[in-house]
């Protein structure tokens, strides 16, 4: 039912960007996209110098980097969202 005094009051669906979780989300998301291209412009140097660089068998080192590094930053996305949802039902 509709009154006069909810008239200034936004539904909570109207804007789902407006929540301080989705715009902290939102941001993880771009961190890990703009991490993605950083991997990717280490590969394409990497490709670039492999035969300077294959008297040193980079391989498995490049791959425990990047492994080390992406698991590092979905643990950011990751830990705030299990903590919210095992925390925050029980305050609502």
């Amino acid at each position: 039912m509709y009154h006069a005094a909810d008239a200034n009051v936004l539904p909570s669906h109207s804007c789902a960007c407006a929540r301080p979780f989705d715009r902290y989300l939102a941001c993880e998301i771009l961190q890990l996209i703009l991490l993605f291209m950083a991997m990717w412009g280490l590969m394409i140097l990497f490709f670039a110098s492999r035969g300077l660089l294959a008297q040193f068998k980079p391989d498995l080192k490049i791959i425990a980097l990047k492994v080390v590094i992406i698991i590092g930053s979905l643990q950011n996305i990751l830990v705030p969202v299990i903590v919210a949802q095992v925390y925050g039902e029980g305050e609502e």
